[in-house]
């Protein structure tokens, strides 16, 4: 058996995060607490301890304002995850687990003129239930069968209080996912050749969306998914890959309910999600194709080209900005290509070093929106990059500098009022020192810096990077 357990507390005094003349109207520094516990086992049981059961728990509290004294908010987050593997013969496994999540989040609403004003006490409530189970079926010759069912229960709602003394419901809805899937895979010597299906059953059930009776309180959806992939090793350094399937997505319970009423449109100090329960679910194909080479001094490229075409596809609009408020649309078929290319080398037990970059051009097509008919999908920059390196001395010392850089994205797929963001390149560095290491326990000191160019970028619904940001502790791990 083996066990472990920790916490993380932080207690800020923070930055104004908004723009100037920002909607957030921040009258004081934002303050926040944050108290993390998480705690996990692993029992090992049976002839040879082949089999394991898990059990993991995570909790984190979340508490704070939002820069004036009535926009404060508490958000509370719960899983428990619990996980099975045994081992039935020597070719043969079995796999289940099932878990809780809980998002239970409040938060105030207020009107500033000269002082802040309480206008109502707003929350959303949401948990989800996942189970899955598979069978592993090592076959001779290297192949691998497996098969499973899944299953997801989903529950959903809002609420405000405007002062009352009593919550008002603005939205109540439940959903349920279950599947049953299946997987070969060959092993044929250089080459792997891999196919699944799935079939999926999803069950929507509003009992009241925005204060009032659903149309259509209930919607099912069954359908049938499929997956398929090669992989060829030409030699022992090089290999070409190829995978392709199809995707089914219906709207989610927030994006067809929101957080506030659809009458909430353009009302001054009401923030938040509109709600859409005319959307349509989301069906897709991609594809991709690749190969990865390995070098001499153990140098890894990597490169991959993917293409991913969407039906009715389902974004996230702004509506208003002053009312911070967004929507989820159908904006159409929208299609993505491009290329990612990767490199990376472990030159020895101490040096380290990992570059990547991703191009992607995407487009909506809309006949019958001219606004939205070529423009590009929101939130998806066209080029993106990482690189870094690490060192690690005889002393103990740790130092990994590292760059981001992200070219720019729009925040809506309306050509005549999305806006365009860049963030630019983010420098940031990590260090760590081992202090002590006993038979029993080792003690390291380590410091994060974040954004060291101190760039604050403007980002969607007038939010800002709060800049360059130092963050230090210690960790002690027990063997």
């Amino acid at each position: 058996m083996n066990f472990f357990g920790g916490m993380n507390y932080e207690n800020s005094d923070y930055t104004n995060y908004g723009t100037e003349n920002s909607w957030l109207n921040m009258q004081k520094d934002p303050e926040y607490r944050k108290l993390k516990l998480f705690s996990g086992v692993n029992y090992f049981y049976g002839s040879n301890q082949r089999n394991k059961l898990g059990l993991f728990v995570n909790h984190t509290n979340h508490k704070g304002d939002a820069g004036r004294i009535y926009r404060g908010y508490e958000h509370n987050y719960t899983t428990i995850n619990i996980s099975q593997s045994s081992e039935i013969t020597g070719s043969l496994l079995f796999n289940a687990s099932a878990g809780l999540r809980i998002y239970d989040r409040t938060w105030q609403e207020s009107s500033f003129s000269e002082t802040d004003i309480l206008s109502s006490n707003d929350g959303v409530f949401q948990n989800i239930i996942p189970a899955d189970a598979s069978l592993s079926w090592h076959q001779d010759g290297g192949h691998l069968l497996t098969i499973g069912v899944d299953y997801q229960n989903a529950r959903y709602y809002t609420f405000s209080d405007p002062l009352q003394g009593y919550n008002e419901y603005g939205n109540k809805s439940r959903a349920i996912q279950t599947g049953l899937y299946l997987q070969q895979e060959l092993n044929l010597g250089e080459l792997t050749a891999r196919g699944g299906l799935r079939y999926n059953y999803i069950e929507t059930k509003i009992d009241l969306i925005n204060r009032g009776n659903p149309g259509e309180p209930l919607t099912a959806y069954n359908n049938l998914l499929w997956s398929a992939g090669v992989k060829y090793n030409v030699s022992d350094y090089i290999s070409l890959f190829a995978n392709a399937g199809n995707s089914f997505l219906p709207p989610g319970l927030r994006s067809m309910g929101g957080t506030i009423n659809l009458d909430d449109r353009g009302v001054p100090g009401r923030h938040g999600q509109l709600p859409n329960p005319e959307l349509k679910p989301e069906s897709g194909t991609g594809l991709d194709a690749g190969t990865a080479i390995t070098l001499p001094s153990n140098i890894t490229l990597g490169i991959r080209g993917f293409f991913i075409n969407v039906d009715d596809a389902i974004i996230e609009n702004p509506v208003s900005l002053d009312p911070s408020q967004t929507q989820s649309i159908n904006a159409g078929t929208t299609r993505s290509r491009g290329i990612e290319l990767e490199a990376g080398s472990r030159v020895n037990h101490r040096v380290s070093w990992f570059a990547n970059y991703t191009y992607m051009n995407t487009t909506i097509l809309n006949e019958l929106d001219a606004d939205q008919d070529g423009a590009t999908v929101p939130f998806a920059p066209s080029h993106v990059a990482n690189a870094g390196f690490s060192i690690n001395s005889n002393t103990g010392l740790t130092v990994s500098p590292f760059l981001n850089y992200n070219g720019g994205y729009y925040d809506s797929s309306s050509k005549s009022g999305r806006n365009e963001f860049k963030p630019g390149l983010v420098a940031n560095l990590y260090i760590s020192q081992v202090v002590r290491t006993r038979g029993n326990y080792d003690l390291n000191l380590f410091a994060k810096g974040y954004n060291l160019t101190d760039n604050r970028y403007e980002m969607p619904w007038q939010f800002q990077d709060t800049g360059l940001a130092i963050t230090g502790g210690f960790r002690v791990r027990f063997r």
